[in-house]
């Protein structure tokens, strides 16, 4: 018994024993709670491309590699090295998987927190904090406490997340609960 994806020789001949019932093509990326028979994990793991000889046609023909130094920055394709006969895979751990106009990475962002302290009725006002990045004085640099005497000067405390972590402001959604599965390349 011989499991599907599996190259199989008689000494003449070779072929692919295949299960299509699903209707997925090689390359297709699919999540399933179990790695099914004919499909390899899209994990970013490097094999041996020989040994997956659709999909790497499919790759080439598909435009989808792209060079280590690129994979670095975008992980979503295939990296082929034919003199050393390695295929690494697109790796999906950890990502959400969203439709789009074209394949590519996305960087995780959260928006970002802004907002303002105003100055009392009394004319003054104190911020507690002590050093803290996304808290500033409008006016002038904050060192932790700020105090405005009142008269004619106006001045504010503001808040800006994005001074303390640049992952604030990097997007416009936040990501919700969800359940993963195992994303997988049919071969």
């Amino acid at each position: 018994m011989t499991k599907a994806g599996q190259l199989i020789t008689d000494g003449n001949a070779v072929w692919i024993i295949d299960d299509v019932r699903d209707g997925a093509r090689v390359g297709d990326i699919i999540l399933r709670p179990t790695l099914r028979d004919g499909y390899i994990k899209a994990n970013g793991a490097t094999v041996k491309a020989s040994e997956y000889p659709r999909l790497l046609a499919w790759v080439q023909e598909s435009n989808m590699t792209v060079t280590a130094e690129q994979y670095a920055q975008d992980c979503s394709k295939y990296v082929y090295d034919s003199v050393q006969d390695k295929l690494t895979l697109p790796n999906m751990t950890g990502r959400v998987l969203m439709g789009g106009e074209t394949v590519k990475s996305v960087a995780a962002g959260l928006p970002n927190l802004k907002g303002k302290v105003l100055e009392s009725y009394a004319g003054s006002f104190y911020a507690m904090s002590q050093s803290v990045p996304f808290i500033y004085e409008s006016t002038s640099s904050f060192t932790g406490q700020v105090q405005s005497n009142g008269g004619n000067s106006s001045s504010s405390i503001l808040f800006d997340a994005s001074k303390a972590n640049p992952i604030y402001g990097a997007s416009d959604t936040v990501q919700p609960p969800a359940i993963s599965l195992i994303a997988q390349i049919k071969y």
